[in-house]
């Protein structure tokens, strides 16, 4: 069965990554990290964490569980790769040993573990987030589902990076990343059960308040799998990216809970 390859800049199929040979098909999983010039690195831009994010210190790379009854999320399987890069003095370099969390919505719009906001009561649910320590080359690897969408909000994917030293956070980073219009459409147009969800809005990134195309995943789309990845760039000098959205009334309530802490307290397999 052949993959579906969208015409977009952002989406890579097959005949492509064989085209850009092996460096260009590391970078699309997230093993791209390597020394840079500090005029080659640009910090990621931070976004807000919103106000669902709950410090579950899960460490898993799988995250379409509920850890308390092995239950799956429905939806298309994404495999995700990051790759976290970090501005020091005159280059930048993969940072091993660093935390990334991610979270996000299932298909139908809904977080795990809150209630309110539009959220049915999911307390003690611990779906679709977790985290992962970097590697020697600054990748971590996530399976997780497809997002669906919420009311008010473009598709997209909560992330942070955050160093430790014993239980004190000393960097802290969180920020966004966000798909393909017209992967997400196509998906959510004929597939289950994203199709059930329906009136998206906003219809489009662009019409999202936070929307940053910097933040936009590279991405491929398989049979029955979507895969993609994205490159995180910190800086150490100043602890935190040096840019950040500016909270507009629209997105107040996405600003509630920004920098959250937490300790690395014993992982819950």
């Amino acid at each position: 069965m052949k993959e579906k390859v969208f015409a977009s800049s952002s989406i890579l199929g097959r005949r492509e990554i064989l085209r850009l040979g092996a460096a260009g098909a590391a970078g699309l999983i997230g093993l791209s990290g390597g020394v840079r010039a500090r005029g080659e690195c640009v910090a990621t831009p931070t976004e807000t964490e919103g106000p669902f994010w709950v410090d579950e210190m899960l460490q898993r790379s799988d995250i379409r569980s509920d850890p308390s009854t092995g239950d799956l999320q429905p939806g298309i399987p994404l495999r995700l790769s990051i790759n976290v890069s970090e501005i020091q003095g005159a280059s930048c370099a993969p940072v091993a040993g660093v935390y990334v969390d991610i979270w996000h919505c299932n298909a139908l719009g809904a977080y795990s573990d809150v209630s309110g906001a539009g959220n049915p009561n999911n307390v003690g649910q611990r779906w679709l987030r977790g985290y992962q320590l970097t590697d020697g080359h600054g990748n971590v690897r996530f399976l997780t589902v497809y997002p669906g969408w919420y009311m008010g909000r473009t598709v997209h994917i909560h992330f942070r990076v955050r160093k430790f030293s014993g239980a004190a956070v000393t960097f802290n980073f969180t920020s966004q990343m966000y798909f393909d219009d017209a992967v997400s459409n196509a998906l959510y147009a004929a597939t289950a059960p994203y199709s059930q969800h329906v009136n998206r809005s906003p219809a489009s990134n662009a019409q999202d308040n936070l929307y940053n195309s910097r933040l936009l995943l590279r991405m491929s789309r398989k049979a029955d799998h979507v895969l993609a990845s994205f490159d995180a760039v910190i800086n150490a000098e100043v602890g935190r990216s040096s840019e950040r959205a500016t909270p507009t009334d629209e997105d107040s309530l996405e600003h509630l809970h920004d920098f959250g802490g937490g300790s690395p307290q014993v992982a819950v397999a």
